[in-house]
């Protein structure tokens, strides 16, 4: 109302500095996979085998959030410049009490497939595959008031999977077909 020009961005363009959000300071942690995996292929006959596989999953996160708790004048509210007119530099966010997050899962996930060899350039397959995925580490780093921390449990993804091939091979061609289901 009377001229006053105020800066609502600095000279590149950006509202704010040391929003907390995108400084990369507000969460950390670890994310940690160990697996047993075993499989073989049994011969039955001479034109069918059985493949077999298994592996057993364990993964834990520890994550440590912090939250914003607001901001603060910087400079007396003149901000990094000293100048109260440009908005952009006058508060700077502060970080409230770190939260920590803890879960672990642990899970079998298992194949099977027959394979039938109907003559030496044609062979037929199927596949049951059963698996289970533990939860991204971001679901898990969103986990970060107290209230979530107490109660909050995401469950593993479930994966069922079926596929059925055709193998043909020659020494002068090969074609492969592999239509399959999955279930998430």
């Amino acid at each position: 109302p009377n001229g006053t020009v105020l800066l609502v961005t600095d000279p590149s363009g950006y509202a704010g500095q040391g929003g907390g959000a995108f400084d990369g300071d507000g969460n950390g942690g670890t994310q940690e996979t160990f697996a047993i995996f075993a499989g073989d292929t049994w011969q039955i006959t001479d034109a069918l085998s059985l493949e077999a596989g298994g592996r057993y999953e364990w993964v834990s996160y520890d994550v440590t959030n912090l939250t914003l708790a607001g901001g603060v004048p910087v400079n007396g509210g003149g901000g990094t410049d000293g100048n109260p007119l440009t908005l952009w530099d006058n508060n700077v966010s502060t970080y409230g009490a770190a939260t920590n997050t803890e879960r672990s899962f642990d899970y079998f996930n298992y194949s099977l497939a027959l394979n039938y060899r109907i003559s030496e350039d044609f062979q037929v397959y199927g596949r049951y595959t059963q698996g289970r995925k533990a939860p991204d580490y971001g679901a898990i780093q969103g986990i970060d008031e107290p209230q979530e921390i107490a109660n909050l449990f995401p469950e593993p993804q479930n994966i069922l999977q079926l596929e059925v091939g055709l193998k043909y091979q020659t020494p002068d061609i090969q074609v492969s077909l592999y239509p399959f289901y999955s279930r998430l």
